[in-house]
């Protein structure tokens, strides 16, 4: 209330907030979450992945592994796809899960279960293809910018604040239901696919410097 207004990441928070009578209309925007670059790191710049057909689809599950993040989504869905031709990364701190313990004996899944500095979580983007939230519920995520700033197209399920986040088919795919199936034929779309997957992390590169970047962001504010 002592606020002169607000700001909200995305139109799903702020409708939640106006149906609870916690936002007034005439001070209120919806500014999306940008794309930080991170200047102050020694990093390499942005470049598309080289995945083809000659190797694995490089998958990753990233941030604080909590109970909304989707685990079991992930691990069931990595359990459908040819393990031959899919690596996965689970990377970020979290609790004990009996998903964990089944995608530790995964021969194509391997765990980082820490913190994770920037610098870290980055290089972890730039060994993945491709960046798979599978989340059960969501606000919005930070994730997504960050992975498209790095040329890398993105799978969400359709929770939240999410689709907002997602040009359909384009920056990446937003899965037609929350279910294991629905995560795993998302991302074996981009196995099958190469000039899909391709074309996606151009566009999601291009959104993450003239539509999110923080030099088109900076000024709504």
């Amino acid at each position: 209330e002592s606020s002169a207004g607000t700001v909200t990441l995305t139109d799903y928070i702020s409708n939640q907030l106006f149906e609870k009578n916690m936002l007034r209309e005439t001070s209120h925007v919806t500014i999306a979450h940008p794309a930080l670059s991170f200047p102050d790191l020694e990093i390499p710049p942005p470049s598309c992945s080289d995945y083809s057909e000659y190797r694995p689809l490089r998958i990753l599950l990233a941030g604080r592994i909590k109970a909304y993040k989707g685990l079991e989504l992930f691990v069931e869905a990595l359990l459908r796809l040819p393990s031959n031709k899919v690596e996965a990364r689970i990377v970020g701190q979290s609790a004990s899960s009996p998903y964990l313990d089944t995608a530790r004996n995964l021969p194509n899944c391997s765990l980082f279960l820490e913190w994770q500095s920037e610098t870290d979580l980055i290089s972890h983007l730039d060994w993945s293809d491709l960046v798979v939230l599978p989340y059960v519920e969501a606000s919005q995520s930070g994730i997504v910018p960050l992975a498209f700033s790095r040329c890398r197209p993105v799978v969400v399920t359709p929770v939240g604040g999410l689709p907002e986040q997602v040009q359909q088919n384009r920056s990446g795919i937003i899965t037609e239901g929350v279910s294991a199936e629905h995560v795993g034929a998302a991302i074996l779309r981009f196995l099958e696919d190469q000039a899909f997957y391709h074309d996606c992390a151009k566009t999601a590169k291009l959104v993450a410097e003239k539509e999110i970047g923080w030099e088109y962001i900076a000024p709504q504010y």
